[in-house]
């Protein structure tokens, strides 16, 4: 052998010994979750090619959020990329675990080194593919790719899919052998039925064609077993002895009221839901807002009462992580009173968290300068159940609308508070009106008024008479008529309607 065949050999032949030794200095990548390390002896290596596999609802996407923080916990600290085909990639979301993971470095830091790109067709994830190598050579260090999904944007590939997956795969195995990067794909499952005589099966979408390329895959799914639980079953490795767990998606919330004045008017709101409801009320947490719901239902006594507070100005920090990708919302059922006598309007920083106490689901109320903390029981409603504590969108916040079948709807806007006000089971007085009118008793009949009018009409009214019934007549688009009869007493108030 001559001296350039050796040269050559050398390019194309690794030294055994210079792999493990490389592999002996490369830290593992944790997903963070001691259960879901285990399955991978501590970590994922890097160089692996890992595919997930999963349901809807089991965490996929909150796994790459994961992995994409956890990467700058390794000593190298290389950078990340985020392929998002699906659109399910949060921002706050992946702030949230920054700040729990990585809560010695400030999260904007850690979120620089994230770098993030939308495909939306199989077109764009091809075209930016073939570019990371002469990105990650010139610009980046990068440690970790992530596509989440493949499966997406193949969905409606028919003519070319083959061909897709040849290429992609091709990309993503060069990708790893030239710069060491870990490769995490999310896949989605589909239905097979072989024998219409027998029952179908789950399996990964793509095919054959596809299930070769990844030398790891992680299978997520839902228990048969236990109701609450899902399995990560680790069903393919050349390095990790096959396994499983069970894991489940636990339910976060952390709201810090942003000053003196957020808490006066919180505990001001929580006064008034004490009056309104009865014993129980039920306490909805989305993204974005938290809710008071009257947890007496329509079916009940007719009426429906809704608070909501808008997160972003009441409260200082807002995190809040839900029951699933599909469910992120938590339902509570709390009561009436605990939450407004453990507000003291006095305080300057007041913490509401949502723990858990042996079994039973706790909101912990936090306050600072006066060294108190209330612990208030609280009951989860089953995701069954959320449907019948919603209410219809509708649109206008200065409404009354009501229809012949005794419907009545109040919405209006009170500083920071959005109010809905709903009446069921009214009795509906038999008016002149026209045949085919009568014929229409489920249509809304709808008028807007200046909410403050009807607010100083009912309050002094209630301050000066006793009074069990108000006659409501709507002129639709024109005018609310609000009658009183009691004894001698005969009031009529006219509130002219506002043209948008």
């Amino acid at each position: 052998m001559n001296n350039e065949e050796s040269a050559e050999n050398s390019e194309i032949f690794i030294n055994a010994l210079d792999i493990l030794k490389l592999e002996h200095t490369e830290s593992l990548l944790q997903i963070g979750l001691p259960q879901f390390d285990s399955l991978f002896c501590g970590g994922i290596a890097a160089g692996t090619f890992l595919e997930i596999v999963g349901q809807s609802s089991t965490g996929k996407s909150q796994l790459c959020m994961q992995l994409a923080i956890n990467q700058q916990r390794i000593i190298s600290k290389k950078e990340s990329i985020y392929i998002d085909t699906e659109g399910g990639f949060v921002t706050t979301r992946l702030n949230e675990i920054a700040r729990y993971y990585l809560p010695e470095l400030a999260a904007s830091k850690v979120l620089e080194f994230i770098h993030y790109c939308r495909c939306h067709d199989i077109v764009e994830l091809i075209s930016i593919l073939h570019r990371l190598d002469s990105l990650i050579t010139k610009h980046l260090e990068v440690g970790l790719i992530i596509i989440d999904s493949l499966a997406m944007p193949l969905r409606y590939e028919y003519e070319y899919f083959r061909c897709s997956i040849i290429d992609i795969s091709r990309i993503l195995t060069k990708l790893i052998a030239l710069y060491r990067c870990t490769i995490v794909v999310v896949n989605h499952v589909t239905y097979c039925l072989e024998n219409e005589s027998e029952p179908g099966f789950l399996k990964a979408a793509l095919g054959t064609t596809w299930s070769h390329n990844p030398t790891t895959r992680l299978w997520l799914c839902h228990s048969t077993e236990f109701h609450k639980y899902k399995i990560a079953n680790l069903v393919k490795s050349p390095i990790y002895a096959q396994g499983f767990i069970h894991y489940r998606i636990t339910m976060k919330f952390l709201a810090i009221l942003l000053d003196q004045g957020a808490t006066d008017s919180f505990s001001k709101i929580a006064e008034m839901i004490s009056r309104f409801y009865k014993e129980r009320v039920i306490f909805r947490i989305t993204p974005s807002s938290i809710a008071f719901i009257s947890s007496d239902s329509l079916r009940s006594n007719g009426t429906f009462l809704q608070v909501i507070l808008t997160a972003r100005e009441f409260f200082s920090a807002y995190i809040m992580s839900g029951l699933s990708e599909e469910f992120n919302e938590i339902y509570m059922e709390i009561d009436k009173d605990y939450l407004f006598r453990s507000i003291n309007i006095k305080e300057q920083s007041t913490k509401i968290r949502l723990t858990k106490i042996g079994n039973t689901p706790h909101l912990k109320v936090e306050q600072k300068t006066c060294s108190i903390v209330h612990e208030i029981p609280v009951e989860l409603i089953p995701t069954r159940h959320w449907k019948s504590n919603d209410i219809p969108n509708i649109s206008g916040v200065k409404a009354i609308k009501a229809n012949r079948q005794g419907d009545l709807h109040l919405n209006g806007d009170v500083e920071f508070a959005q109010i809905n006000v709903y009446f069921t089971d009214l009795v509906v007085s038999d008016l002149h009106i026209s045949k085919e009118a009568a014929e229409s008793n489920d249509i809304f009949h709808e008028v807007r008024v200046d909410i403050r009018t009807v607010h100083s009409l009912l309050r002094g009214i209630s301050s000066n008479l006793t009074f069990s019934r108000i006659l409501l007549r709507i002129v639709p688009e024109k005018m609310a008529v609000l009658s009183i009869d009691q004894n001698d007493i005969s009031l009529t108030c006219v509130i002219s309607g506002i043209i948008l």
